[in-house]
């Protein structure tokens, strides 16, 4: 199915697919792994922190026709993610010929505006959003000064 391929569901806001690989622990314990793994994602959706880093080593012995190049290209990345995320479901399921079972969990849009809501108003309530308020007041102040100052004048 498309679903699979991160094909918007209809009926479905927000969505993440997980997979697991066939295994002896049996049908119910692939889907469960599957569900985790698409609410990892769905998740991460919502907020990730992501370390990068890249290292590259390249060296030459030898010149001319008899030099050799050795080249090391490393990536490592980290990903964290912190958020709750409340009342996500899986929406479908299906097994591949080759035996992997695919989850699609995701929040109904009732669901996933409250979640926006949630999260504006929790984000509305930390330091920093509290300073670009207080920044904003004060612009509007100064603004209105500046205007009673001209109507002052006239």
């Amino acid at each position: 199915p498309l679903w699979v391929c991160d094909t918007p569901v209809e009926g479905v806001a927000v969505s993440a697919v997980g997979s697991h690989e066939k295994s002896a622990a049996g049908p119910q314990f692939m889907k469960d792994q599957a569900t985790a793994s698409a609410r990892v994602v769905l998740a991460q959706q919502m907020k990730v922190r992501v370390t990068n880093m890249v290292k590259q080593y390249v060296e030459t012995t030898g010149a001319a026709s008899s030099e050799t190049v050795d080249k090391v290209n490393t990536s490592v990345s980290k990903l964290i993610t912190a958020e709750t995320i409340s009342g996500s479901r899986a929406f479908r399921s299906t097994v591949s010929p080759k035996g992997t079972m695919y989850v699609l969990v995701g929040l109904d849009p009732k669901l996933a505006e409250d979640q926006t809501k949630n999260v504006l108003k929790t984000s509305m309530r930390n330091e920093r959003a509290l300073w670009q308020q207080f920044k904003a007041k004060q612009g509007q102040d100064e603004l209105a000064a500046e205007i009673a100052k001209m109507d002052a004048k006239q």
